[in-house]
């Protein structure tokens, strides 16, 4: 009997489909354990992306902070600031204006920017000033920017009080102001200004 049944073709062909069926199961198994394991990869490396992600988005934002803090740091602490009005004098230190208290002064002692009868800017006391970069815009200008340029006692001529000019000055209190000529009239200089504290 057994060697009947193996010499029956229809008993090979049924064990053939039983070989089948079991390796097609087998394979079935292989391939759901391969798409499991891709998906756990794929939710770990998306896990790790959504890490680096969040890591990169603390850090862009610490350094953010850092940045607006420095920049805070470095504007400074506006102590006076508005628009003002300058005569020209003979004698400049009559009617001139002081940056720390944004207040028009008749004492030499407090004088720091004075208007002669030239129409030229002229420098009171220990006051120095800077010129700052054309391309430069007022609202730009930081108490850092103002600390890191080179300051002296030159006069500012006529000739380049034009409108839209900037400069700096150090006012003999250490403190740092950021001055905008607005208009040049007959006898007169309009200007905006804003002076930082030197200690900030």
């Amino acid at each position: 009997m057994p060697s009947q049944a193996f010499g029956n073709p229809h008993f090979g062909f049924r064990n053939l489909i039983l070989i089948l069926i079991v390796l097609l199961a087998l394979l079935g198994i292989y391939l759901a354990y391969q798409r499991q394991q891709q998906q756990q990869i794929s939710q770990e490396q998306q896990q790790q992306q959504e890490q680096e992600q969040e890591q990169q988005l603390i850090q862009q934002q610490q350094e953010q902070e850092e940045q607006q803090q420095q920049q805070q740091n470095l504007g400074g602490v506006p102590i006076s600031q508005g628009n003002a009005t300058l005569e020209s004098n003979s004698n400049s230190h009559d009617n001139c204006f002081n940056l720390d208290t944004g207040t028009v002064a008749t004492t030499v002692s407090v004088c720091e920017l004075g208007l002669n009868d030239q129409m030229t800017l002229v420098l009171e006391g220990r006051t120095t000033v800077a010129m700052t970069s054309s391309s430069v815009y007022f609202s730009d200008i930081t108490l850092g920017y103002l600390k890191a340029q080179y300051y002296s006692t030159q006069e500012i001529y006529e000739s380049q009080l034009t409108r839209g000019f900037v400069f700096g000055v150090q006012t003999p209190q250490g403190n740092y102001a950021k001055v905008q000529i607005m208009y040049l009239g007959p006898g007169y200089l309009q200007f905006q200004w804003v002076t930082y504290s030197g200690s900030s």
